[in-house]
């Protein structure tokens, strides 16, 4: 979603050449691709808030209109994001019908509720469209260990959909309501 924020890039740069899915479809989806080019977190406006019913006509609004073509097609969805933050901390963002889907993911501190105090996600588009969805917050863009979280969520959400073989270690979580 947003430009500067490579950690999930980075990882499906090296699952889309190796990945072999067992069942369902996965898509990556690059989804600002000026922003990614220009290493910015957006060009005109904050993707992230752009997936609402009245799009605007900046170039994030347009691509928000093209993602959510794609996610109508989907299960649930997956957004990695990274933080500008050095001490930023991994975590899960996501509403209570995605629990389930949260307690795969291997951080300790789920966050919840967000909605209401920042409408316009790809997970709220999911949402009000009755599915399942989850973003994770990787921690500090510099740092490799990011890298590594991005990796352990998309193989750990794609091992709760049968996609990929194994199982998760479900660990105790914090819930944080907002």
């Amino acid at each position: 979603v947003h430009g500067n924020e490579t950690p999930g890039i980075e990882v499906a740069n090296e699952l889309v050449k190796k990945l072999k899915v067992l069942k369902g479809n996965v898509y990556f989806i690059y989804s600002n691709l000026k922003a990614i080019k220009e290493k910015k977190r957006f060009i005109e406006c904050n993707l992230n808030r752009c997936f609402l019913n009245k799009l605007n006509k900046k170039l994030e609004g347009k691509t928000a209109k093209e993602i959510m073509k794609i996610l109508d097609r989907c299960e649930s969805s997956l957004d990695v994001h990274a933080s500008n933050t050095k001490k930023s901390i991994p975590f899960v963002i996501c509403n209570e019908n995605s629990f389930d889907l949260a307690r795969e993911i291997p951080v300790k501190i789920v966050s919840y509720n967000w909605d209401k105090y920042e409408p316009g996600s790809s997970e709220s588009y999911m949402y009000r469209k009755g599915k399942k969805a989850i973003s994770i917050e990787c921690g500090y863009i510099d740092d490799k260990k990011s890298i590594l979280n991005a990796k352990k969520a998309i193989i750990a959400f794609l091992k709760y959909y049968g996609s990929l073989e194994g199982k998760n270690f479900k660990s105790k979580k914090d819930y944080i309501k907002i």
